[in-house]
């Protein structure tokens, strides 16, 4: 995945070149089977730009299929994106876990390959005004969809194998993490320090600047005008308005307590694992993809946020939610202890903070979609049921109650 003779990382989508990716890929391409389409972002899209690129090499022959990923991208469909992408430095995150990370978690877990992209070629590049250098990064990975697999939506109609294939995933990743830190006697976040990112409550002090807070509040702040749009525009949800007013008002606190409370049992986090970060196959596991928020915290609000923005519309409901969530503990319970780890709750324990901390922390990865999710397909219906549910579930309430 390395290069030390690192040509520099294209600006936009035109730069990418049969030249430049014969140079970092180190391989002699047949000019006359280049192809590479425009830009070709799934779903929200809004914090990289991607090229999709088909060619053949010469001596040995072989075909190549890969997906270029630019970020941070020039420009965004979402407000302050490529500057909220170069303050929390998610493309440095993202490939540091390709690079380091994840390399260490599969050796504990060997079996989660299965769920990975391959990864050939990535490389941050920093700003050099001297040589004309911008600053930029790239990662070159496998093009999963010329081997039949699909992204799934947001507002999709998501098969229940699919889903707990996701379940199964995640508590493989979350035993993977428990397993290493017990083998490095000291906290992940100590090797990786990146890996606290926007999951640690410091950053929410009231002094820190609000140009500098971590993505996920400004993502929210941006997003309340189109949150209460949503709430203005439905009957059923706009008796929440005067509560998400209250919750605006003391976004910050609510962030920041949250946090807090999720530092005592930590494990490494995908982060972002909803609909449009994998992709599924017939007969296949399915692939993770887009490492950007991978970070160090509770593992609950990992599972609450899969499970509600993953879950059918129908399946939003207290009944499908406790089941899938008794799911998740039942498997991580087995796999701990075939490792002969001890949980680090009860299920009750596990339960009750699901139920609070990690539905609250659902919540607001929800709320910083208000911006994009009118744009995707279904979006505004499932939304107006997850809402119901938090509402169904008194999710806002416990939110200020962490401020009361």
């Amino acid at each position: 995945m390395e290069n030390n003779n690192i040509p520099n990382i294209p600006k936009d989508l035109k730069e990418i070149t049969p030249e430049w990716i014969s140079q970092i890929l180190n391989v002699s391409i047949d000019l006359k089977t280049w192809k590479c389409p425009s830009n070709v972002s799934d779903g929200t899209g809004f914090l990289s730009l991607m090229a999709r690129i088909e060619f053949e090499s010469e001596n040995p022959f072989k075909k190549h299929n890969y997906v270029v990923k630019l970020i941070p991208p020039v420009e965004s469909s979402l407000e302050g994106a490529r500057d909220i992408m170069l303050n929390d430095k998610f493309d440095k995150i993202e490939i540091e876990a390709y690079k380091s990370l994840l390399p260490m978690l599969l050796k504990e877990n060997p079996a989660l390959e299965q769920n990975l992209c391959k990864v050939v070629y990535a490389e941050v590049q920093e700003e050099n005004l001297s040589v004309g250098q911008t600053y930029s990064s790239v990662i070159i990975l496998e093009d999963l969809k010329t081997a039949s697999f699909s992204l799934v939506g947001y507002g999709d109609l998501i098969d229940k194998k699919y889903f707990y294939q996701g379940l199964d995933f995640i508590a493989n990743f979350h035993v993977a993490s428990h397993s290493l830190e017990k083998k490095l006697k000291k906290p992940i976040s100590e090797v990786f320090p990146w890996t606290k990112n926007w999951y640690s409550p410091e950053l929410y002090d009231a002094h820190v600047p609000t140009n500098t807070m971590p993505g996920l509040y400004r993502f929210i702040v941006n997003g309340f005008p189109h949150l209460f749009k949503l709430l203005g525009d439905k009957t059923e949800l706009a008796h929440l308005t005067p509560t998400f007013r209250k919750i605006e008002s003391n976004i910050r606190p609510i962030m920041q307590n949250l946090f807090r409370a999720a530092q005592e049992f930590p494990v490494i986090i995908h982060g972002d694992l909803w609909p449009h970060n994998y992709l599924i196959h017939e007969s296949l596991p399915m692939k993770v993809i887009d490492w950007q928020l991978t970070g160090y915290t509770d593992p609950i609000i990992e599972v609450a946020f899969f499970i509600v923005l993953s879950s059918n519309i129908e399946d939003l409901n207290l009944k499908s939610v406790e089941a899938r969530c008794k799911y998740y503990y039942e498997l991580y319970e087995k796999l701990c202890k075939d490792r002969g780890m001890v949980p680090t709750r009860n299920w009750v324990d596990f339960q009750n903070f699901f139920m609070t901390f990690g539905l609250a922390y659902a919540m607001l990865m929800v709320m910083s979609g208000a911006e994009c999710f009118p744009s995707i397909k279904n979006g505004i219906e499932k939304n107006i049921k997850t809402y119901q549910l938090f509402d169904e579930l008194k999710v806002p309430e416990f939110m200020l109650s962490l401020v009361a």
